[in-house]
């Protein structure tokens, strides 16, 4: 990844962000954690994870982390 955020959303509206140096480290486990802690605290609807990778993938890439569906 060369770069990458997570966006937490009150309905439509990103209200905090997270740049990616505060969580690279985390495993995936250790990241649902991280995010819905966070989330719950400051009532995030949503959670948004927007990354460049490496790899040319067109652009970035924008994943939905909460609410969490397994």
């Amino acid at each position: 990844m060369l770069y990458g955020e997570l966006l937490f959303y009150i309905e439509n509206e990103v209200v905090k962000t997270v740049p990616d140096e505060d969580f690279s480290e985390f495993n995936h486990e250790q990241l649902k954690v991280y995010v819905s802690e966070i989330a719950n605290e400051i009532g995030s609807t949503k959670v948004i994870s927007d990354c460049v990778y490496h790899d040319g993938a067109g652009g970035s890439i924008k994943t939905v982390l909460f609410p969490i569906e397994d």
